[in-house]
């Protein structure tokens, strides 16, 4: 008691003489208890060890054993409820369940901080690198190291945004959806993370790769619906800017080529030749001219394809562009990836971790980007390497303009509204005189 006192006066509790008489008075019960407890169990008998047998004498020694240990839990719980009230009374307790917590949740920002080090992606040469993982774990096809390719960094500039609606900027390279080759790295993932976004979020129509632009994103059932609607009704006017090869025609033109076996069309419109030159970098001093493209239907790579057909493919389009552009996407792959000193960092770290395990799938590729890595280092191009065909930068092919009638505030709505990105820089200055006259009216009002 006289111990309990001192610590008492020592912490400068207020009504000193209370706490005394509380903590006496729980003694005191506690006392007691112990007592009848002790009393009401049968007297033990003060036997002599057995000398004879050692069975019996290893049972005498277990029974000793157990009523040393009882009589030491006894008196531990005395002792530690005496404590607890002295600790609850002097906020003791408090304080280190406090300090407790904070020493837990700092545990989980230091291993937090030390998962985001490790998969925070590399930005290179305006490209986004998302480094190696392992994926699959438990699945029955067995654990595969996943290289996604690269995307394009920094933020998506947001054009509209409400509850029905959301409408973005594409940039280049990046796809709009997941896909093998772009598990993490994708539209979805990247506006998601940006706006802070959970749940449902679904594209209403896609851009190619390689392509930039409007695009419009919804995250609820019925907007969905609504201008889903409207795009496969054809209510929804799409314009495309592209820089082709070529003198394009003075006069406007109409392709109709089918695309993958079904009915397409798309309307051309010539804007200027040989202008802004100097915007863009193309190997070859070949004419150029900035076209506008208006889709009728909507199918995959349909207006790259109508101007190849007419003879004027898209100037840097590798797939749609002839030799020339697939020797400078070989030129840019080197250029770009395995020779930047940040992305072969990443690929020999990749190795050095991944490259002991043993049933993973994918090293192989791994090691063939460290091995490019190491040639170009040394002066080697003549290897394309894995990434041969992947997109560095996007094409001449532009989503400029979207508009349409209704269904952005609510299914009701009827009011027009347009929605437009900014033109590129190899676009900048275009003359719309030659345009339809409600294209040029719809941005005019919008600029206005």
């Amino acid at each position: 008691m006289v111990s309990i006192i001192c610590i008492l006066h020592a912490k400068n509790v207020p009504g000193l003489w209370n706490v005394i008489v509380q903590i006496a008075s729980h003694l005191t019960s506690v006392t007691i208890g112990f007592f009848m407890r002790r009393s009401s169990t049968p007297a033990r008998k003060s036997t002599p060890a057995p000398t004879t047998s050692t069975k019996e004498h290893a049972a005498y020694k277990h029974e000793r054993e157990m009523l040393q240990k009882k009589r030491q839990s006894c008196c531990e719980w005395m002792k530690y409820r005496t404590m607890y009230y002295i600790d609850k009374m002097t906020g003791e307790s408090a304080k280190r369940h406090k300090a407790k917590k904070e020493r837990k949740r700092a545990v989980r920002q230091q291993k937090k901080a030390i998962e985001k080090a490790e998969n925070e992606p590399v930005i290179a040469g305006g490209l986004q690198y998302t480094r190696p993982f392992l994926r699959g774990q438990g699945s029955p096809a067995g654990v595969a190291l996943q290289i996604d390719r690269p995307i394009a960094a920094g933020p998506i500039k947001i054009l509209h945004q409400s509850d029905r609606l959301i409408v973005v900027a594409k940039p280049a390279p990046i796809p709009s959806e997941k896909n093998t080759d772009y598990t993490r790295a994708h539209m979805r993932s990247v506006l998601k993370h940006q706006l802070n976004l959970s749940g449902r979020m679904s594209a209403l129509h896609r851009l190619d790769i390689c392509t930039t632009g409007v695009m419009l994103w919804t995250t609820s059932k019925a907007s969905a619906r609504c201008f889903t609607k409207k795009i496969r009704d054809r209510e929804v006017q799409k314009c495309y800017l592209a820089l082709v090869r070529g003198q394009f025609p003075m006069e406007p033109t109409k392709c109709e080529v089918d695309v993958d076996h079904k009915e397409s069309s798309t309307e051309f419109y010539r804007l200027s030749f040989n202008q802004n030159k100097h915007k863009h970098q193309i190997n070859d001093d070949g004419d150029v001219s900035l076209v506008l493209c208006v889709p009728k239907t909507g199918r995959k790579h349909q207006i790259r394809k109508h101007l190849k057909c007419l003879g004027h493919p898209i100037a840097n389009d590798p797939r749609y562009g002839g030799a020339v552009g697939q020797q400078d996407r070989r030129a840019n792959t080197h250029k770009t990836v395995y020779a930047n000193p940040k992305v072969a960092s990443m690929f020999r770290a990749a190795w050095t971790k991944f490259s002991n395990m043993e049933n993973v799938a994918g090293l192989n590729m791994l090691k063939e980007h460290v091995d490019c890595c190491d040639r170009v280092g040394s002066g080697d191009y003549s290897v394309g390497g894995p990434w041969i065909t992947t997109w560095m930068e996007p094409i001449y092919l532009h989503a400029w303009m979207y508009f349409g009638h209704g269904g952005v505030r609510d299914e009701a709505d009827l009011d027009p509204w347009c929605f437009c990105a900014p033109a590129p820089k190899w676009a900048e200055g275009m003359d719309l005189a030659r345009a339809p006259d409600g294209i040029r009216r719809m941005y005019e009002a919008q600029v206005s």
